[in-house]
């Protein structure tokens, strides 16, 4: 090791613990707050943003911190077929003037318009639906019952099935995932 490598390591290993905080993405300010995004509709992206930026946001769009539970069977038979997700799992979220539908799939994510008379059922089941916040908001839908939340909770929850998603259902171990992922949900929701 040359005596320039050893010195730019011991340099670095000073650098105080601050200075390599996260940077806000939009102002590039030292930031602590982890859990503060803006969304980039036109990119459909996510950037962290410190508190200011979320405050004035520009261009970009604040994500929410609202987490509703809407417990117990949320669709019919009907709409899960008009769903077109074949595991059971799907989120739905508005942009610009559609409403898209995601879900799992064996070898990557299905992603189709929803119709609006299927959306219009699942309002008339359940009208918390109709105050979705177009572009920063999703419902994450299950049998099990469906949660309103921020789009980088969608964010996350296609990363976990991406890294972990085996064969056709998924496997033991995305279940597990998927079984913490929404005791996380739960546990931040209002019911």
């Amino acid at each position: 090791m040359t005596s320039k490598t050893a010195v730019l390591r011991t340099v670095k290993r000073q650098i105080p613990r601050q200075r390599r905080a996260p940077r806000c993405g939009v102002c590039a300010t030292r930031t602590s707050t982890g859990g503060l995004h803006l969304v980039d509709l036109a990119q459909r992206s996510l950037v962290r943003g410190c508190a200011d930026c979320h405050q004035n946001p520009g261009e970009l769009r604040p994500v929410p911190d609202r987490y509703l539970e809407l417990p117990g069977e949320v669709t019919a038979q009907e709409t899960w077929d008009d769903l077109h997700v074949p595991a059971g799992l799907a989120f739905v979220w508005r942009a610009d003037d559609r409403l898209l539908v995601c879900g799992p799939a064996p070898d990557r994510a299905v992603e189709h318009d929803l119709p609006v008379t299927v959306w219009e059922r699942m309002i008339k089941r359940h009208p918390a639906f109709a105050t979705l916040r177009p572009g920063v908001e999703a419902l994450i839908i299950r049998r099990a019952g469906a949660f309103l939340v921020p789009i980088d909770a969608c964010y996350e929850l296609a990363g976990l099935l991406r890294t972990s998603w085996r064969g056709f259902d998924g496997a033991r171990d995305t279940r597990g995932s998927l079984t913490m992922f929404f005791a996380k949900l739960s546990a931040n929701a209002t019911k």
